[in-house]
């Protein structure tokens, strides 16, 4: 039993994207956006996604209760308060501090880079570890990295590598691809709230944005409950539906600003006292 040179190169495969993505979507709007605005959504995932939902996923989530064996509640659950967590908290800082810093929504793209390159890069790093260990065992096969483990880690590093040895190839490619869409669903939904938060004729797109979020959320939370749905199918249907809403957030974003092109970073001067 081994890992495949086909696994191990998406594992590979998956590092790069995840870790290039980021930087590489950064590059594309540079001369549009602040790096200051790219660490807002850093700081805003890191508390509210890492820290706070993570307090409430322990707790509800936790083993033994009901509803890890209610597919409807589980669903809804995760669909649902993914969607809070992640569009209330950039509505919530984009009304109360950014939309008096910036002009236009390229704030929002920058913030939504950073939002979801904090996850993609995380997840990249995990990729290259599993990379390298790949590649070790295809090196000195899977009973000798075992063998050569701490005792007291051996069990788990054994069910681990019988993971990856087992795993679709494919499922490793398609979380690099799985990353890549993630950056795109959560700039598009940056936009929808940023106006959502700045516009009065737009604050339809707050409910507007926990609706899609919600919707999009759905594959992944039904592959997660019980696998049923599959990895592959559940991230094909994910890259369908962030597709779909990236175009009507794009849509929304040509509407409200015919000028972006000629558009560059300018920060609102505060107005001089007379």
């Amino acid at each position: 039993m081994t890992i495949s040179t086909l696994s191990s190169t998406f594992m590979g495969f998956t590092a790069f994207v995840c870790i290039a993505s980021p930087f590489l979507f950064w590059l594309v709007v540079r001369e549009k956006v602040e790096f200051r605005q790219a660490l807002f959504g850093v700081l805003t995932y890191f508390v509210f996604v890492i820290i706070l939902k993570s307090m409430v996923d322990s707790i509800v989530l936790a083993d033994g209760q009901p509803i890890l064996n209610n597919k409807i509640q589980y669903v809804l659950y995760v669909v649902c308060v993914s969607a809070l967590f992640e569009e209330v908290s950039k509505y919530a800082f984009f009304k109360l501090y950014m939309k008096n810093k910036y002009e236009r929504c390229t704030a929002a793209v920058g913030f939504g880079i950073g939002f979801a390159g904090y996850s993609s890069i995380y997840v990249g790093i995990m990729a290259i570890s599993n990379f390298a260990l790949a590649l070790t065992v295809q090196n000195y096969g899977i009973d000798n990295v075992i063998a050569e483990s701490a005792p007291e880690s051996a069990a788990e590093l054994q069910m681990i590598l019988e993971g990856m040895c087992s795993a679709d190839p494919w499922g490793f490619f398609m979380e690099g691809i799985n990353k890549l869409f993630f950056i795109i669903q959560q700039i598009a939904m940056s936009v929808l709230v940023w106006y959502a938060a700045t516009r009065d004729d737009c604050q339809y797109l707050l409910p507007g944005s926990l609706v899609l979020h919600a919707a999009i959320s759905v594959p992944v939370a039904l592959y997660q409950f019980d696998g049923s749905l599959g990895l592959i199918k559940a991230d094909i249907i994910y890259c369908v539906m962030v597709t779909l809403v990236a175009l009507f957030a794009y849509w929304i974003f040509k509407k409200k600003e015919p000028t972006y092109y000629d558009f560059k970073p300018n920060r609102l001067q505060a107005k001089r006292r007379r």
